[in-house]
């Protein structure tokens, strides 16, 4: 992928450049110090703040990683 149509694509993401030493990626397990993102973890939230796990930008980017459940309405993954 060219550096401008990512560029675009995570323009409104907020996105940290080191992945926290404390935590590991929910898709690939890893620790690997690249840009993640903070995903919401739901049921944590009381409409102001909420509990988050950082991922991986390039995991979040990788579609093979994701299924989606049409009947239900949800796209997810597989903790590794």
């Amino acid at each position: 992928m060219n550096a401008k149509i990512m560029k675009e694509l995570i323009k409104d993401l907020r996105v940290f450049d080191h992945y926290p030493e404390s935590s590991s990626c929910f898709f690939c397990g890893t620790k690997e110090d690249s840009p993640c993102v903070l995903i919401e973890v739901d049921g944590t939230g009381d409409g102001r703040i909420c509990e988050a796990e950082p991922v991986h930008l390039k995991c979040i980017m990788d579609a093979r990683k994701w299924r989606m459940n049409r009947d239900m309405g949800v796209i997810y993954g597989w903790r590794k």
